[in-house]
C-alpha cells in the first residue's frame, strides 16, 4: 500500500516540467492505487466498493502505461534507436515481468509476502521508469 504513494513522484516531476496530462494521470494513479491495494489487502473499505476502486485503479494505471509507451514511440520516431530508448524498453520489460509474477501469485491465491514483494517491486521499477520517460522527452524537446 505505501509503495503506491511513490507514484506522487512522477506526478510532481511531470508538473514541474509542464507535462500536465502526466501529472494529473500520476496523481490519480497515486490515489486509486493506494486505496485499491490497501483496501484489498487490509479490507479497509466495504467489499461492495472494492470492485469500483479496483476498476478505477486499473483504468488509471492503464492510462499511465499508455502515456509512457507514447513517450517511447516518440523517442523511437525521433532517434530511431538510442541509448535512452534501450533503457526505457529495458525498464518496461522488467516491469512487465515483475507484474506478471505478481499477477501469477494472486491468481494462485498466494497473498502473503510473495504478492507484496513483487507488487512493491513493480512500483519501485515503474516509478523511476515514468520519471525517466519524462526526463528523456524533456531532453529532446526542451
Amino acid at each position: 500500500g505505501l509503495s503506491c504513494l511513490l507514484y506522487a513522484l512522477p506526478s510532481l516531476y511531470a508538473r514541474r516540467h509542464s507535462y500536465h496530462y502526466f501529472a494529473a494521470s500520476y496523481a490519480l494513479i497515486t490515489i486509486t492505487s493506494f486505496f485499491s491495494d490497501t483496501s484489498f489487502f487490509y479490507h479497509i473499505v466495504n467489499d461492495k466498493y472494492l470492485g469500483l476502486i479496483t476498476i478505477c485503479d486499473r483504468w488509471a494505471a492503464s492510462t499511465g502505461v499508455i502515456l509512457n509507451v507514447c513517450l517511447i514511440f516518440k523517442e523511437f520516431a525521433r532517434n530511431f534507436v538510442s541509448f535512452h530508448l534501450v533503457i526505457e524498453v529495458f525498464i518496461i520489460l522488467i516491469a512487465l515481468k515483475v507484474f506478471s509474477i505478481s499477477r501469477d501469485s494472486s491468481r494462485r491465491g498466494v497473498w502473503g509476502w510473495q504478492w507484496c514483494f513483487y507488487h512493491t517491486l513493480w512500483h519501485l521499477i515503474t516509478v523511476p521508469g515514468a520519471v525517466y520517460g519524462i526526463y528523456v522527452d524533456n531532453l529532446n524537446y526542451a
